[in-house]
Parts: structure tokens; C-alpha cells; sequence
């Protein structure tokens, strides 16, 4: 039950392609700044550290450990690693002999008459020999077992193919298995039902298409199967990878995101505002998949590394009072500092992109950053009552009942509106932010309220609590909460009544039942749309009161 702690670093890439190797063109910035993330997650004891692929500069790990520096007793580093020529292979056992033990499988040559290459990722941790109990710093390099279809086929041709794929895991606790990205292709069926059960899935990249059906169809087949002790990390480099493919021609830059993302089936992980809204000024959002009952955080897409408390994938002979798999919490963000060569810790809440939307429509919609600021999952709710997107159950207000915070079936796309950085999200975000704003613009005055909202022809603001889920806005004199719902121009007559029986079925039995309004627009003119009720038996004079069908007193 004790939780772990993650370091997940996300760099900046800038990545040289050559016949002959794979690797960052930066060469020293590559080395200082991948030691230094290995002395940050050795100095704060962390269990887990993770970089993507073809990241970690092979003279980085001699440097650290010639100087000692390595993983303690109960942990991991999980380092995806610069390409490794065929030819050093032979010495690699003898290259790092004075401070580790090294262990890869043989690789038979030749594959190919042009391959050149191998893609490795390394496991470094600390054991015991068995028969002497002697301490032993050990090397598990696993290799690239499938190639990528980049354009230029450059690993197809030059990539020599590993075949084993490491399993850790002891008795039946906790396992972990690293894919190295297209892997992911030859994760198979089998694979997968072997061995999903209590798995922590680390998938790392070096992809400008991490959302590809390709690299995606494997999550889909683990979350099918019947269980919630399943666990994926997904880590890419940073977004809009750049991609030096030739001497003397300019660099190509890619115009991707990153996809970097902590996938959890757990029926327990926190979804609460207060865990949900700390992890997104940390840069990590939160979505769900209700196809797949799962869950879904997303990270930043700008450089940085993630350090992580987060509870363990299975929990085994743990009193049920007392397992808690509460998912990821992101304690800090560091970020790396080229010019002093150091990783610092982020002071500043991560941009979620929201004050630069909004800039772009201008006001009134700059007037919803008050709210961001104060809460996003605010401007999520705000969002979805406007749009009358909200209720009938009385929890629809939930970060995980939300529909905004649904994930585009199939596509894992996130249609946040207070996370603006998916640009595949934008239209739906588009369709949410310009209904506020077509409501926001109708003058305060102009509002055909009916007698009990007058107030707000004063003027109100934008505003979400707890103590009235279901409205959506605050009158600035009264100071009285109420909810505004803006249809759009035109609607079909059967619309509106499906969206008023909605609201009143979400409404009907809360204090504030009677201050709701249905606006919409019929070519100039702004209309509520606010049909009779049904008369009463003892009057004849019906007003909605409470609760909607009370006869005015």
C-alpha cells in the first residue's frame, strides 16, 4: 500500500538522423542535462526514473557511474538511450565492467547489409548476487524489437531488431514491462492477455504521431479485458519535435503534441476537485474514457520532468480500509536551465493555454479568467450549463461525470475547454467558448428574464459553487446565484422542450429550481423559451414557483 515516486522527464527535442545513428544534436546540452536529471532523481530518492527514446546520451551513464552515482536498493532507472552502433555492442559488457554487470541478448548479425544500428533502452538498478549476497550495480539493455514507419524508412533499413522484451515482476505482485515505441505493433493479443494483470506498461517515444490507431490499438486491447489493476505511462519528448535529417539543410520541425499521459483503470483514483485542480497547476490534466472505464491524465506538452507520488498498481493482502489506488500527484515540476546547466523547480503554475484562448476571442470572454484562475473545473461546468450540456443526475458535476472532460471516443483527443493545448480538441472548445460568448454579449438589460431573475438585468458574472451546482452565473447586486442556458439562433420548438424538461428534471428539487432561464435567438431578437405549465386544479393562475409545478401563492 505504501505509494512510489516518478520522475518523468519530457525534453526538448532536437534529434540528429544520420545513416549511421540516431541522437540528440546537442551533444554537451544532451550530456548535462540527462546527468543532471539522474543526480536530481538519485538526491531526492526516486524509485522510478523514466526518459523517452533514443534520449540518454551512453556517455551520460559512464559519467555517472564512474562517479557513483546509481540507483539505491528498491529502485529503478528506466533510460531510453541514444542509437548504439552494431559494432561497440561487442564491448559494451567491458566498456562499464568496473562499475556494473551488463546483460543484453546476443544479436546475430547480419540482419541486414545496411543495418547500423541498434535502438536500446537500459534498466540500471542495484541487487545481490545470490550465492554471496555481494552488491552489484546491474545493466539490462533491451532493444528495439519492431521498426517505425517514418517517411524516410530510416530505421526499416538501418535498425538492427532485438527480440526479448524484459518482464519484471516477483510472484505475483506487481509487473512491469518497458515497450520502446513502435514495439507497440508487436505487442500482441497474446501478449497482452498473459500479461496484463497488475501491470505497469512504461511505453517510450520518440514519436511526432503518438496518436497514431497504430500506437494506440494496444491500450484499447489492455482496457477490454476485465480488471482495474492495469497501468500505462506514456512518454514522449516534449511537443513540435525537431528533426535534423541532413548535413547543411535546415532542421524540420514537427507540429505535434507530445501525448505524454498516465493511463489508469483504477475504480478508486482520485477525482476530486481539490487532487484534479492541484495536478493541472502542475501540468497534468485530468480526462476519462467512458468506453474503456478508464482514466486518463494527460501531461503538458512543453518541456519539463514530472516528479510523481503515486500508489502502486495492485495491492495485495492490504486491509480494504487501507488501499487507497489513488492514481498520480504531481508534487514538483522541474524545469532545465541551459545557461546555469541545473534543473529548477517550476515556480510558476504550468500554462494550460486558457488566458491565450480567451485573449483571441477578447471580451467578454477575457472576463472568464477570473474563474479559471480561481478553479478551472469551474470553466468546465460554466462551460456545460451554458450549453445546457448538464444533469439529469445529481452529480453530473464531477470531474469524472463531466462531458467535457470525456475523451473523444476512440480517439483519446481531449476536448477540455480549460486545457486549450489539443489542437484536435479546438473545434469542440470553439463550439463551448463562443456559446458563452454569444451569451455574454446580450446586454444585461436586454435579458428577457422572467420576474424572479431580475436581478441579474443589473448585471452578473460568471461563477461556479458547490452550494448551487446547477447555475452558472451570479448577480453582481443581489449577489444571488442563477442559471443562464443560450440555445443559439433558431432552434427547432422540440429542441427547446427536450432541453427544458432536462433542466427541470436537474433542477426541480433544489433551492434555486426557479431561477433558470432558457434564452435563444430568433433572427434579431433574443426569446426565453418558457412554454405553460400545466394549469392547476386549485388555480387558475399558474406561475412556476419552487419547484415548478407549486401554484403561485
Amino acid at each position: 500500500m505504501t505509494p512510489y515516486t516518478a520522475l518523468l522527464v519530457q525534453p526538448e527535442a532536437t534529434i540528429q538522423v544520420r545513416d549511421d545513428f540516431i541522437r540528440n544534436a546537442d551533444r554537451m546540452n544532451a550530456q548535462n542535462l540527462f546527468t543532471a536529471i539522474a543526480q536530481e532523481a538519485s538526491a531526492r530518492s526516486v524509485e522510478l526514473l523514466v526518459t523517452p527514446e533514443y534520449s540518454f546520451p551512453w556517455i551520460a551513464i559512464e559519467e555517472l557511474l564512474s562517479n557513483g552515482t546509481t540507483p539505491r536498493t528498491g529502485q529503478l532507472w528506466v533510460l531510453g538511450c541514444e542509437s548504439l552502433p552494431i559494432a561497440e555492442l561487442g564491448g559494451l559488457q567491458a566498456r562499464f565492467s568496473e562499475w556494473a554487470t551488463v546483460i543484453h541478448e546476443p544479436i546475430i548479425r547480419p540482419q541486414g547489409a545496411t543495418t547500423r544500428y541498434l535502438n536500446p533502452m537500459v534498466y540500471i538498478f542495484r541487487t545481490e548476487k545470490i550465492d554471496t549476497n555481494e552488491p552489484k550495480v546491474v545493466m539490462v539493455v533491451q532493444f528495439k524489437t519492431a521498426p517505425s514507419g517514418d517517411p524516410q524508412n530510416i530505421e526499416a533499413t538501418r535498425m538492427a531488431l532485438g527480440n526479448a522484451v524484459y518482464l519484471f515482476e516477483h510472484g505475483n505482485e506487481v509487473r512491469l514491462i518497458t515497450l520502446i515505441c513502435s514495439d507497440a505493433l508487436a505487442f500482441s493479443k497474446k501478449d497482452i492477455d498473459e500479461n496484463y494483470e497488475h501491470l505497469l506498461l512504461l511505453h517510450i517515444q520518440l514519436n511526432d504521431k503518438p496518436r497514431h490507431e497504430t500506437y494506440m490499438r494496444y491500450r484499447r486491447q489492455l482496457y477490454e479485458l476485465e480488471g482495474d489493476r492495469t497501468e500505462v505511462i506514456c512518454l514522449n519528448w516534449a511537443e513540435n519535435i525537431t528533426f535534423d535529417l541532413h548535413d547543411g539543410s535546415a532542421p524540420v520541425k514537427k507540429a505535434n503534441i507530445s501525448a505524454s499521459a498516465w493511463h489508469s483503470k483504477s475504480a478508486k483514483l482520485a477525482t476530486d476537485d481539490v487532487r484534479v485542480e492541484k495536478n493541472h497547476l502542475s501540468g497534468l490534466y485530468y480526462t476519462h474514457d467512458d468506453e474503456q472505464h478508464s482514466h486518463m491524465l494527460h501531461f503538458s506538452y512543453k518541456p519539463a520532468a514530472f516528479l510523481l507520488q503515486a500508489s502502486k498498481v495492485r495491492h495485495h493482502a492490504v486491509p480494504a480500509a487501507l488501499s487507497r489506488r489513488l492514481g498520480p500527484e504531481v508534487t514538483k515540476v522541474l524545469e532545465w536551465e541551459a545557461k546555469t546547466v541545473t534543473w529548477t523547480e517550476a515556480m510558476q503554475p504550468l500554462d494550460d493555454g486558457f488566458n491565450e484562448m480567451t485573449k483571441a476571442y477578447g471580451a467578454p470572454v477575457t472576463d472568464l479568467n477570473s474563474c479559471h484562475l480561481v478553479s478551472p473545473l469551474a470553466i468546465e461546468r460554466v462551460s456545460c450549463i451554458a450549453s445546457g450540456d448538464f444533469g439529469p443526475r445529481q452529480d453530473w458535476f464531477k470531474a469524472s461525470n463531466l462531458s467535457t472532460t470525456r475523451l473523444e471516443p476512440r480517439t483519446e483527443v481531449v476536448r477540455r475547454v480549460s486545457v486549450a493545448l489539443d489542437p484536435d480538441g479546438k473545434t469542440f472548445r470553439d463550439e463551448r467558448v463562443r456559446t458563452i460568448r454569444a451569451l455574454a454579449s446580450i446586454p444585461y438589460a436586454s435579458l428577457p428574464l422572467p420576474a424572479r431573475m431580475l436581478d441579474l438585468q443589473s448585471g452578473y458574472r460568471f461563477n461556479w459553487s458547490a452550494t448551487s451546482p446547477n447555475c452558472n452565473v451570479r448577480s453582481i447586486d443581489a449577489d444571488k446565484p442563477a442559471t443562464l442556458v443560450y440555445v443559439g439562433e433558431g432552434p427547432l420548438r422540440e429542441d427547446l422542450s427536450k432541453f427544458l424538461a432536462k433542466i427541470r428534471a436537474t433542477t426541480s428539487h433544489t433551492l434555486f429550481a426557479d431561477r433558470f432561464c432558457l434564452l435563444y435567438r430568433d433572427g434579431q431578437d433574443v426569446k426565453r423559451f418558457d412554454p405553460p405549465l400545466d394549469r392547476s386544479i386549485t388555480s387558475t393562475d399558474v406561475h412556476p414557483g419552487k419547484n415548478f409545478m407549486e401554484p403561485e401563492k
